[in-house]
């Protein structure tokens, strides 16, 4: 499974810049969505999870100091066309396949605050040991690690395919989501909307090892996904 170290940094939906480790189900932080846009994005679940586990991860260094470090076959985005603003010009492919003078999509602070897209230059590739591994699934599929666009997906070098093989996963969230909605407004019939802050999250922290649905769908993939899709190494 594909993951990131717990002192990598996410940037939640208030802005607040955070530990991996500490990210909770329920809370959103920074993603990208499919048209392109930087948006909060609700965490679902974690793929996997663990505070002890010592991996080997991959660290990408860009000219303007960025790094992000991810498992070799976690997939991030490498723009392709760094001369073209479409979001379709970023290939997710796995960290282990970046090379110096590939080209990252990173995230930066524009005018007014705002935070904008830019694409930096790889000068640097390592690889290292560390303890702890924390994969966020995120309803976009995506997540901004230290300010570098990545995807949530590993193993499979097609992103599209799998956020495809989690829309159930996406799909239940959406309707628990609606039926908190329809009995906070029979609690509530003189209020528009529940607020924001009010929305159910877990009150604890995730529980260590693979989620039950990436653990199915490893069993069957055997099965449903050629070999050459895959890489678990």
């Amino acid at each position: 499974m594909g993951c990131f170290p717990g002192d990598s940094v996410v940037t939640t939906g208030a802005g607040v810049k955070k530990p991996m480790k500490d990210l909770r189900v329920g809370e959103s932080v920074l993603a990208l969505s499919a048209d392109g846009m930087l948006r909060p994005s609700e965490v679902l679940l974690f793929l996997d999870r663990s505070e002890t586990a010592r991996t080997e991860y991959v660290t990408l260094v860009t000219d303007a100091g960025k790094s992000i470090t991810a498992t070799p076959t976690h997939l991030v985005l490498r723009w392709e066309k760094p001369e073209r603003s479409q979001i379709r010009h970023a290939n997710p492919v796995y960290a282990k396949s970046v090379r110096v003078n590939d080209t990252l999509l990173t995230v930066v602070d524009g005018s007014g605050g705002k935070l904008r897209l830019r694409t930096e230059r790889v000068v640097a590739v390592s690889r290292t040991q560390k303890a702890g591994l924390y994969a966020p699934l995120t309803v976009d599929g995506t997540v901004v690690v230290d300010d570098v666009v990545a995807s949530c997906y590993a193993v499979i070098d097609s992103h599209w395919l799998a956020h495809l093989a989690f829309l159930p996963v996406r799909a239940m969230a959406a309707a628990r989501a609606s039926l908190y909605g329809l009995v906070w407004r029979l609690g509530h019939p003189l209020q528009d909307a529940p607020p924001s802050s009010s929305r159910p999250a877990d009150a604890v922290k995730p529980a260590d090892g693979i989620h039950w649905y990436p653990r199915m769908l490893y069993a069957i993939s055997d099965y449903a996904i050629p070999a050459s899709w895959m890489d678990t190494h």
